[in-house]
């Protein structure tokens, strides 16, 4: 998983699940944030490759961290195929 290889505690993390992905996908994913304090998870739309809805998905968690109390200074944009080398 992307996350397990770019975890840092001190780093905010918003995660958009695909609207595509199972349920299960998405309950692994919430107990995921439930554990970290600074993982957010957000139920993005259907998401077409190279479509409109990665970056409404990737909006919707700008403004998720944008709402959040801490003093974030700079925004990284991973996907999976960041690590896949595709």
């Amino acid at each position: 998983m992307l996350l397990s290889a770019i975890y840092q505690p001190q780093n905010h993390f918003c995660i958009a699940v695909d609207g595509n992905a199972d349920e299960t996908f998405w309950r692994v994913m919430n107990k995921v944030s439930g554990c970290y304090s600074n993982i957010q998870v957000v139920r993005a739309k259907r998401i077409k490759w190279c479509s409109y809805e990665i970056i409404e998905a990737i909006f919707d968690c700008v403004v998720r961290l944008a709402q959040s109390t801490t003093d974030w200074k700079y925004l990284q944009i991973r996907q999976i195929g960041d690590l896949l080398g595709a």
